[in-house]
């Protein structure tokens, strides 16, 4: 299943926190009600 994603594996769990700790910081203010998908390129092939 990971080879089909467009990293060509699974992400961590430290990716994953990285990207929420932008999300709700001072340096995110400016999104607002947008969907951030974290999924390692899944959507892409969908």
């Amino acid at each position: 299943m990971a080879e089909r994603l467009g990293v060509a594996r699974f992400g961590e769990p430290a990716e994953v926190a990285r990207a929420v700790a932008l999300l709700v910081s001072p340096r995110a203010a400016y999104c607002q009600g947008a969907v951030v998908d974290i999924d390692g390129g899944q959507t892409r092939t969908l």
